[in-house]
């Protein structure tokens, strides 16, 4: 086999010019399978968002409710109730977000959501029923202070 030198140069040059664009090709593939796989976990990472978004403002409401709560209803009413306007504006973003994305890949993942989704919609029922807990809290122990008002027997007095 007798090549010309331009043969030669050719013959060598082309062989590191086609590994090059095997190893590239193989490179791009990666980065789409990358890009692709990137593009199907937005809207989890954006779920996610909403999530920690929505648990951060229950934890606030929970905040302003104990204060509410240790206060007898006295104090925080406007506190308490800006909150919940505030959780309930992040739970409606929340519930967009779930009906507008296909969420349902994951039997695990749906059963926790629904568990979740099942108790946050319990809220508006426990704020009913906080409304009058710092009266029905009060109750038992206004009751208590008018019996130790009224001469309540210790057990030594009764034993005597």
């Amino acid at each position: 086999m007798n090549l010309s030198v331009k043969s030669r140069i050719l013959l060598l040059g082309t062989l590191p010019l086609i590994i090059a664009l095997w190893f590239m090709g193989l490179v791009i593939v990666d980065d789409f399978q990358l890009m692709r796989s990137l593009k199907q976990m937005e809207p989890a990472t954006r779920l996610n968002t909403y999530i920690a978004s929505y648990i951060h403002e229950v934890q606030k409401e929970r905040g302003a409710t104990g204060v509410f709560l240790s206060s007898e209803g006295k104090k925080f009413q406007s506190e308490l109730n800006q909150q919940r306007h505030l959780t309930d504006k992040t739970w409606q973003e929340l519930e967009q977000f779930i009906s507008d994305h296909d969420i349902t890949e994951n039997n695990v993942f749906n059963q926790q959501t629904e568990q979740a989704i099942a108790l946050a919609r319990e809220i508006p029922a426990l704020r009913q029923r906080l409304i009058h807990y710092p009266l029905l809290l009060k109750m038992p122990w206004v009751n208590t202070q008018i019996i130790i008002k009224s001469g309540w027997n210790s057990p030594k007095k009764q034993q005597s």
